[in-house]
């Protein structure tokens, strides 16, 4: 466990600092107007056998994209459900205590979404954690020892301001910190479930 918790500190400081790289830049090939993604805010965009992606606004679903020809369009691919609300510490600051009154316990605000051959994997932006969701749209927390060593380094303080994005490289877990401040954090995969 102290090995875990030492990787994870310096992942962060090591991530925080950024590698300079050449920079070219993107040219566009095409575009899709997406059907069916109105009012959603698609957040995540992944590839397993195909093109998914999550919603922060939906909570239950994985979409799939199809593409054809000068279309594209979303649909329901995998309806989640087994999550639990996660227990977690009352909100810092009274402004973060007013919001959390309008917004109910269950919106989970998926943000980042990525795929292993065992399963499907989204990163909860509200509660700082990460979900695997099996093909039959049974859906677990894992343990989240990375949530609480982000915190104490400045990062997910500030009200709505966390993972944004994940991904895997071999058996590293890359996430993606959203503002203030913006960092990469990098971890291993940990599979055991809460």
């Amino acid at each position: 466990m102290i090995k875990s918790f030492i990787f994870v500190i310096i992942s962060v400081l090591l991530a925080s600092k950024g590698i300079a790289a050449d920079v070219f830049p993107a040219k566009r090939i095409a575009s899709y107007w997406l059907e069916n993604s109105s009012g959603l805010g698609l957040s995540g965009l992944t590839f397993c056998d195909q093109l998914i992606s999550i919603s922060p606004k939906n909570n239950k679903i994985i979409y799939k994209i199809y593409k054809g020809g000068q279309h594209a369009k979303l649909d329901p691919h995998i309806n989640m459900f087994g999550l639990a609300i996660p227990q977690r510490g009352r909100p810092k600051r009274v402004s973060h205590f007013v919001m959390d009154l309008f917004r109910p316990e269950s919106a989970m605000r998926f943000g980042g979404i990525c795929c292993r051959d065992d399963g499907t994997f989204v990163l909860s932006e509200r509660y700082h954690k990460i979900a695997r969701v099996y093909r039959d749209g049974r859906a677990i927390w894992l343990h989240d020892k990375w949530s609480s060593v982000i915190g104490h380094l400045g990062y997910t303080l500030k009200y709505n301001n966390g993972g944004e994005g994940i991904v895997e490289v071999e058996d590293d877990l890359w996430i993606a910190m959203e503002r203030e401040p913006r960092g990469l954090l990098l971890t291993r995969w940990l599979y055991s479930s809460v």
